[in-house]
């Protein structure tokens, strides 16, 4: 039962809505919503991207434009040299 125009392509959990239209309705998950189960998305991506002899390339922040939770820890390790 989602409300109308639901789901949309900007959200990636979903909350209950109470009022007019009532049904359910996609927000951000750095949204607290504490009646709800929330299971933190593994928004760190892993693995090694280019190698030794790699010249160029590009890193990207996972999931631009929407936000993360507050006190996310990704680490990401770049190494080169000149």
């Amino acid at each position: 039962m989602w409300t109308k125009n639901e789901p949309s392509v900007n959200g990636d959990c979903v909350t209950y809505k109470g009022v007019n239209p009532v049904g359910q309705q996609v927000t951000q998950c750095y949204q607290l919503q504490p009646a709800f189960c929330k299971q933190t998305p593994a928004l760190c991506n892993s693995g090694v991207l280019g190698g030794p002899y790699t010249w160029s390339g590009t890193f990207q922040s996972p999931g631009y434009p929407v936000q993360y939770y507050n006190n996310l820890n990704c680490n990401y390790l770049i190494n080169c040299k000149f």
